[in-house]
């Protein structure tokens, strides 16, 4: 039976109240009717340990109740278990139910424990005994997982997190920024369609259906920045259409400036008029410079902007791939936030506007009920605070942040090394070699012969196309382990 409800109250009796019972009556001569009302235990139960405590002479005993039902791992076995499920969670290589239940038989074949027939016959352990562990270990429960891309499982690792932290710190030492210098910049898409929410119905409905206001979605890019005291400056709207309107932004925020191209995306364009925008609003000068976070997509990195930025004195910094969601404020505290108040918002104006459609003018209006929700000072300094950016915390990220990455940090391999000149195979290590030493082709300078004459002391035959130099620099083993 896979769920058993106890009929009967026996068996719930502690350890310590039968002893004191049973001490109670040896002491006192009273009888087992009263002992037994008095400590709230059936009379038979307190007569079968009184005789067994007679029978010993002593009041105390080793285990009271009914025996633990028969499990196939012990504590300290489950534990271990539990531990590895945590770890490859983590990691990002979550085991389904099915390879639960098939890891548990190898762990049970490796521990030589006694299983059921039916774990040798299928090879995995049995669905009963999977529903069973979860009821154990009440801190697993089974979930839907987000997809993570391979890349960002391998670039998020310590060594690339320390190095945007570096150079932060750099500048904000080299510059003398403070918490109303350093700002944020990044963009997030609005659509027409609203997004799934749960709602209140009838238990015999097996689906619930809800009004949309189209069925194929259209974007509009909103561009928003944030500095780490809890300013923002108006946001600019990004439209899919061939030519911009200044009527299109007519219900938007305060301020809020628009653009247009084909797909409604950030483009290199796009990217300068915001930056004009951003230097308008917070006009830095080559006296009081700012700091501009932004992740590094093509378009943030063109060359007008970026020389306009320098202008006018704007440092930019871009935050390392796959790494928004971990070190971005606005990605942090406020898209989220963002969008849950937009979806609201969206779904108020469908109410009001009954058989009429969202289109993306109506957009600015909407943000603009639903910005201002998500923009509150406590909700950016927070996302500044939680990314260690302001105030500056290089260690902000724990230890398990870094697991997807655990099985491609792979460490430098060991080259052999001369205390002065080394020479190499190009076809071993070419590949492994620090970034930092240099090469030059054979044959060419006085330094060559030199290398030469340490390959033929070293008897070393070499093709002449393998012959490299690595040059003026003497590699610590340090370096290289």
């Amino acid at each position: 039976m896979r769920t058993y409800i106890r009929k009967t109250n026996r068996g719930n009796n502690s350890k310590e109240q039968i002893e004191t019972a049973v001490a109670f009556v040896l002491k006192t001569h009273q009888s087992l009717r009263n002992a037994a009302k008095i400590y709230g235990i059936d009379k038979c139960t307190l007569k079968r340990y009184l005789d067994k405590a007679k029978a010993a002479n002593c009041s105390t005993f080793n285990h009271v109740g009914y025996a633990k039902s028969k499990q196939v791992f012990n504590d300290e076995q489950n534990e271990k278990l539990v531990a590895y499920l945590n770890f490859s969670s983590k990691m990002c290589f979550r085991l389904t139910p099915l390879d639960v239940q098939r890891f548990a038989f190898q762990c049970a074949k490796h521990y030589n424990l006694r299983i059921p027939p039916s774990w040798k016959e299928r090879k995995m352990a049995g669905k009963y005994w999977f529903d069973s562990f979860l009821k154990r270990n009440p801190d697993l429960s089974l979930c839907s997982q987000d997809a993570n891309s391979l890349g960002q499982c391998i670039d998020f690792n310590r060594g690339t997190v320390d190095m945007f932290f570096e150079k932060l710190a750099l500048l904000r030492d080299k510059y003398g920024f403070e918490a109303r210098d350093i700002w944020n910049l990044d963009e997030t898409e609005v659509t027409t369609v609203q997004t799934d929410c749960q709602v209140i119905d009838d238990k015999a409905m097996k689906q619930a259906g809800g009004l949309k206001s189209n069925e194929r979605e259209t974007h509009v890019t909103v561009c928003l920045a944030v500095n780490a005291i809890g300013n923002c400056i108006p946001p600019m709207f990004i439209f899919p259409r061939k030519k911009y309107y200044d009527h299109f932004v007519k219900d938007g925020p305060p301020g809020c400036v628009g653009a247009s191209n084909d797909f409604g995306c950030m483009t290199a364009k796009e990217l300068f008029e915001f930056m004009k925008h951003f230097i308008q609003k917070v006009k830095p000068t080559m006296k009081r410079k700012v700091l501009l976070l932004l992740d590094n997509h093509e378009s943030h990195f063109d060359a007008a902007t970026l020389t306009l930025a320098k202008k006018n004195g704007v440092i930019m910094l871009s935050f390392p791939p796959h790494f928004s969601s971990a070190l971005q404020p606005l990605d942090k505290s406020i898209i989220g936030p963002f969008n849950k108040y937009l979806q609201t918002a969206q779904r108020n104006w469908i109410v009001s506007n009954p058989g009429k459609k969202i289109a993306i003018h109506d957009i600015p209006k909407q943000v603009a009920e639903a910005l201002p929700k998500a923009l509150s000072p406590t909700n950016i300094v927070a996302g500044f605070r939680a990314t260690g950016i302001e105030p500056f915390n290089n260690i902000i990220l724990p230890d398990n942040a870094y697991l997807p990455a655990f099985e491609t940090n792979v460490p430098p391999p060991a080259i052999p090394f001369d205390e002065s000149y080394q020479v190499v195979k190009l076809e071993e290590y070419v590949e492994t070699l620090p970034t930092e030493i240099e090469f030059v082709d054979a044959h060419n300078t006085e330094e060559d012969e030199i290398a030469f004459q340490c390959m033929e002391q070293s008897n070393t035959s070499m093709s002449h196309k393998a012959k490299v130099l690595i040059k003026r620099k003497r590699i610590k083993s340090s370096q290289l382990h």
